[in-house]
């Protein structure tokens, strides 16, 4: 008899902490509903811009209603995640257009910043060697800036001059 005794006793015991198990399950799924009220109910005032107290605290202040399932409370956080996903998706869209633009204005400085040292480079080199400077823009100036006739008679060969001779 003091074996039945013991064995309620344990099956009481183990059905007390079951309960005590649920209770806690039903007040944490409790508290992620009102969690996740709170949240959507943030949302719509961080996209004003606006940050006020008042709806923060009547949020607080009512109790929320639970007379919805939690399957549907799973397909609402379901669509939250969706809604999540899709937005990420735009972000890394947006991140992509941004480092495509970037890399493309940082080769345009590249060959930009390149062409300004080479110019750079020439005005140093004529100022360094004015002589030789003044020298090439009289050599070009009496060449004709490098024309050449239209036509041009061709040289006779040697022998052609020693027969007519």
């Amino acid at each position: 008899m003091e074996r039945a005794k013991n064995k309620n006793e344990k099956l009481e015991v183990v059905h007390q902490l079951l309960e005590e198990r649920r209770r806690r399950r039903k007040e944490e799924e409790e508290e992620d509903l009102l969690l996740s009220k709170l949240l959507f109910q943030l949302e719509p005032l961080e996209k004003d811009g606006v940050a006020t107290e008042e709806p923060e605290e009547s949020a607080i202040k009512e109790e929320p209603e639970f007379s919805e399932p939690v399957s549907q409370n799973c397909e609402k956080r379901e669509g939250g995640m969706d809604e999540i996903a899709r937005e990420l998706r735009k972000v890394k869209k947006q991140n992509l257009v941004t480092h495509c633009l970037l890399s493309v204005m940082l080769v345009i400085t590249a060959v930009w910043q390149f062409n300004e040292v080479s110019l750079l480079l020439a005005v140093r080199d004529k100022l360094s060697h004015p002589l030789r400077t003044v020298g090439d823009v009289v050599k070009r100036c009496l060449k004709g800036n490098g024309k050449r006739p239209l036509i041009e008679a061709l040289p006779l060969p040697p022998d052609c001059c020693a027969r007519a001779v």
